[in-house]
């Protein structure tokens, strides 16, 4: 019995001496961007090491990869993409670079993973700056964020890695622009079935106004040339809306104009959010620039034509809601559900202030 337990523990060391990996290759890629000559932001190789830990002589085949250095090992054979190697040490390391992502904005990585001789299973983390979101890979990874990196995590057997990616970006834009594209398809709608009565609250809106807006001057022609006058009640009224009582001077602010004052802010933040991330990649965009200004004229004439057809100032002032809560789910479209509810929320608070307003006033 004894004897037996001997045998049995010397073929379990032989066993583990015979074995080239005693643990799983582990491979890191680090794909960072770089900034080209025309300011555009691309993506360089990959830079990647390989860890393994070897008992004995072994070889590598390097894949896709590009082999820089190396540290645990000394090569003494390559043929074709296989190099041999003479253990010095019990962890050997190779750096490497891997290919180049290929695309613009969507971009797609595919290459073959370099691996040690006996190795099934390999750990694979794959880190990109500023990566958005995996759009499909042939390997099932954990993702999670680490600063401006999208991380990707996988144990896998596979040594042929494909995946596509967006960037943040790119991302963040498509988010938005997928949002602000719901919203004007809401507004368009309403527009197209309520034509009819939206053409005729507008034009009575517009007569309305060309009524109580009256140029304060005036020009006939007379004999011998034209008489110009000018008006001066308009600034009785300007001045009916400053009061001073008790020492103190206070301005009448019609709802209609805070809720102006607000959107005009929104539409303010909404260009600034656009244009700031945009600046440097901006002639970058090719059509896609049509894409963003033609959406945002065709938002603001829907919007228009929405605020313009008001029936009265509590309609109105819904109506300002709408449009400011639609410009804030524009905006931050990327957060999903979140920013639906940022968009309600702003619509709700837009026209509560303008109701408590109107009441005021009334």
């Amino acid at each position: 019995m004894n004897r037996f337990r001997v045998l049995l523990i010397l073929l379990l060391f032989f066993l583990c001496i015979l074995q080239i990996a005693s643990a799983a290759d582990e491979i890191h890629i680090t794909y960072d961007q770089v900034k080209i000559d025309d300011g555009e932001f691309r993506y360089w190789y990959g830079k990647g090491v390989l860890s393994a830990e070897v008992s004995e002589n072994f070889c590598m085949d390097i894949g896709d990869a590009e082999i820089i250095a190396f540290t645990g090992a000394i090569p003494i054979k390559k043929e074709g993409k296989k190099i041999d190697f003479i253990r010095t040490d019990g962890k050997f390391e190779s750096a490497f670079l891997a290919s180049v992502p290929e695309g613009h904005g969507l971009y797609t990585v595919s290459f073959e993973l370099p691996a040690i001789s006996g190795s099934e299973d390999r750990v694979v983390i794959i880190k990109i700056e500023n990566g958005g979101k995996i759009i499909n890979s042939n390997v099932e990874f954990d993702l999670h964020k680490e600063g401006e990196y999208l991380v990707l995590e996988a144990k896998t057997n596979e040594r042929d890695l494909n995946f596509r990616y967006i960037t943040k970006l790119v991302y963040m834009l498509f988010a938005n622009m997928l949002a602000g594209g719901c919203f004007i398809l809401i507004l368009l709608g309403y527009v197209t079935l309520r034509r009819k009565e939206i053409k005729e609250k507008l034009s009575m809106n517009i007569s309305e106004t060309r009524r109580k807006i009256k140029s304060p001057v005036e020009s006939k022609e007379i004999e011998g040339g034209y008489e110009i006058s000018l008006d001066f009640g308009f600034l009785k009224r300007f001045r009916a809306a400053f009061r001073y009582k008790e020492k103190k001077m206070s301005f009448k602010m019609p709802f209609w104009l805070v809720s102006g004052v607000i959107i005009v802010f929104l539409l303010l933040v909404f260009f600034f959010s656009l244009k700031s991330p945009l600046e440097n990649v901006w002639d970058a965009l090719g059509i896609f620039k049509m894409v963003i200004v033609l959406s945002a004229i065709l938002f603001a004439v829907l919007s228009m034509l929405l605020l313009l057809s008001a029936e009265d100032y509590k309609s109105l002032s819904l109506r300002f809601g709408i449009v400011g809560g639609g410009i804030v789910g524009a905006m931050f479209g990327y957060l999903g559900l979140f920013a639906v509810i940022l968009a309600v929320t702003t619509c709700l608070l837009i026209y509560l202030l303008s109701v408590l307003l109107l009441e005021e006033e009334e």
